[in-house]
């Protein structure tokens, strides 16, 4: 691939700057030559995937079907790919639905294989995953020069749909446990430690409700689909990764963040 996102500042600062520049640069990646030949070539094969083993065996359409999820590096993991599809997502004891990934889950569900029928003969589906190969490999190819920017673009996309519905708040915040990017972003935002996810994760469930509340002053997970909320816990994401790559620069935001962070351990035994 010929094209690289320009992403000379880090931080919430080249995260504005992100912003302002990415139409663009979206244009002039989906016009890479290699992006192209991915999309072709999806376009004109995914049809005669027709099973699992169909998909999987073809290691062109597997990348953009795995490309669309943010799931790439399964590229060779055949077998466990063609079991999560194969499986589906009717049956609540399927493989995808036992996995913590809720991208698993999104794969299984959108091909189809394993519930009703494959979905790769409509023309409706194959632009739908081809659009989400594009968005998601812009992001990859920004996270090459910033991962930091990737998740929060991935952030941004990605949390509206999994605290969308009249599900409960916990149900909600399992989700977000359960998709690795979203986590990530929103535990850094609420100051929480690399070490939260050792804990019980009903006990994190509860951590989430409580940080959420005093910190972006919201009741329910579905508020951080709020374009206000969402901006804030990106900026608090940036500075948690501000402190952790060593930034000696006062800022009372930091201070904040660092006095969340050390009261963890006696917020859990309150």
């Amino acid at each position: 691939m010929t094209f690289q996102p320009a992403i000379p500042l880090s931080g919430f600062a080249g995260w504005r700057l992100l912003q302002r520049t990415e139409a663009a640069q979206r244009e002039a990646f989906n016009a890479d030559p290699q992006i192209q030949r991915d999309i072709a070539y999806f376009r004109a094969h995914a049809a005669e995937a027709k099973t699992a083993e169909d998909l999987v065996n073809d290691r062109r359409l597997l990348k953009v079907a795995l490309g669309a999820y943010g799931l790439d590096e399964d590229i060779d993991k055949k077998a466990f790919i063609r079991k999560v599809l194969e499986e589906g997502t009717l049956d609540p004891e399927s493989f995808a639905n036992r996995l913590v990934d809720s991208r698993y889950r999104d794969l299984a569900r959108d091909f189809g294989y394993g519930d009703f029928a494959a979905r790769t003969s409509l023309s409706t589906f194959v632009e739908k995953v081809i659009s989400r190969y594009q968005e998601r490999q812009f992001e990859a190819a920004v996270g090459d020069v910033d991962n930091d920017m990737r998740l929060a673009m991935n952030f941004r996309r990605e949390i509206g749909d999994v605290v969308s519905g009249d599900k409960s708040a916990s149900t909600k915040w399992f989700a977000i446990l359960g998709n690795t990017p979203l986590r990530e972003v929103v535990t850094a935002a609420l100051g929480l430690p690399n070490s939260f996810g050792s804990i019980d994760v009903d006990k994190q469930v509860e951590m989430l409700e409580r940080k959420s509340s005093e910190i972006l002053k919201i009741d329910d997970p579905s508020g951080l689909a709020d374009p206000e909320v969402m901006e804030n816990v990106i900026k608090r994401f940036f500075i948690k990764q501000s402190i952790e790559n060593g930034s000696t620069t006062y800022n009372p935001a930091l201070a904040l963040i660092t006095a969340g962070q050390s009261s963890f351990q006696s917020i859990l035994n309150s």
